[in-house]
């Protein structure tokens, strides 16, 4: 879903102490070239939280008079 002038969200979801490979390391400064946000969760409560904010970015910009 497009938000806040991206076009869409990406999370991706580690265990603790998980780190990306080099492929998701190489990947994702591709992606976000390409307009969308990426983010790195390590628990449910991160990518909610992720998610939730995300998906209010257009309200935000239209409480400030964007």
């Amino acid at each position: 879903v497009a938000r806040g002038g991206y076009h869409g969200l990406y999370i991706e979801m580690k265990r603790k102490g998980e780190k990306l490979s080099a492929a998701q390391t190489a990947i994702h400064p591709l992606i976000r070239a390409q307009g969308y946000v990426v983010c790195i969760c390590y628990t449910f409560e991160e990518a909610r939280d992720v998610l939730i904010a995300y998906l209010g970015l257009d309200a935000a910009r239209k409480a400030v008079g964007e």
